[in-house]
């Protein structure tokens, strides 16, 4: 099986959400691999977004990358982590060289490392503002070595479909994950802090809880039932973990699922607005430019120019 995906230009096409990682059909499992070239035709898709993590790691030439509310310029050496639900796109021009894989896996692949879970699906959106930029040559600097020889034996296992390459690409992916969090520290991810990692084990349904629930009307009180936990206790240690106030938190998974929505141009503002837990639009504009810096209608026309 061929795991290189071949040059397209979809540049006609219509923000989306992808539901599946296996663009071969087929049976769906909780990771992919693909090589990305791109030339003479260019290569283009459009604003989307999923539930799965995807890293970007960039080989030859370069690409343009929506990530969030901007575009980067993405060379041969860098790395883009794209967190679950965060939007984003890749453009390369027609006529230019480029190369790039792409890694996704479902965070609950890491299901039996719980605090690590909790780490790669809702800390470091938040930590790193949903999208995290680097050099390979820096990250092996850092003790992060062979990435582009890990990605292609990703890429050759994925490919191969060999007894046992599920535990390979698995045993892959957290080798190529557990580097970046060492070579990160900056993130908060390695839960050095005493009981950091005991608290986000308890956090897990909590804040899944939050994602199911962002638009109803909740408070730090609410999840601190949920959690069972004292409101004073709950609020400290909710603090300390995700290095937010609960209710900055909540308003940064209320944007993020805003801008998902803002994909589609037959939402109005308003609707976007009650529709994600806002009380009316000014409110929600509001919250939305004190997050990502720019209003929804912004947003909306920058995300939308590129589909």
């Amino acid at each position: 099986m061929n795991a290189t995906m071949p040059a397209v230009k979809t540049l006609a096409e219509q923000p989306y959400f992808e539901a599946h990682k296996n663009r071969e059909g087929g049976f769906e499992f909780p990771f992919y691999t693909a090589a990305v070239e791109a030339e003479a035709e260019g290569y283009a898709v459009p604003p989307h977004w999923h539930y799965h993590t995807e890293l970007l790691i960039f080989a030859e030439g370069s690409a343009d990358v929506l990530a969030g509310n901007r575009t980067v310029r993405a060379s041969a050496g860098d790395l883009l982590l794209i967190p679950p639900c965060g939007v984003h796109a890749v453009t390369v021009a027609p006529g230019e060289r480029s190369r790039h894989y792409v890694i996704g896996f479902d965070p609950d692949l890491l299901a039996p490392m719980p605090a690590l879970l909790v780490n790669v699906k809702y800390v470091l959106p938040h930590s790193s503002d949903a999208f995290l930029h680097l050099h390979t040559g820096a990250l092996e600097a850092d003790g992060v070595a062979g990435i582009y020889r890990q990605a292609e034996e990703l890429l050759t296992e994925y490919g191969r479909r060999a007894p046992a390459f599920e535990l390979a690409i698995t045993a892959g992916i957290y080798r190529l994950l557990g580097g970046l969090i060492r070579a990160l520290p900056g993130l908060g991810l390695e839960g050095n802090a005493p009981g950091t990692d005991r608290f986000r084990f308890r956090l897990r349904d909590t804040l899944a809880y939050i994602d199911a629930h962002s638009h109803e009307q909740l408070t730090a009180a609410d999840m601190a039932r949920v959690s069972l936990m004292s409101y004073s206790h709950f609020a400290a240690c909710f603090k300390r973990t995700m290095r937010t106030p609960f209710s900055a938190y909540l308003r940064f998974v209320r944007v993020r699922k805003a801008e998902r929505l803002l994909l589609d141009p037959t939402r109005s503002i308003t609707q976007i607005a009650l529709e994600t837990g806002f009380n009316d639009s000014s409110y929600f504009i509001k919250h939305f430019r004190f997050v990502r810096g720019i209003t929804p209608l912004q947003y909306r026309k920058t995300v939308l120019q590129l589909a």
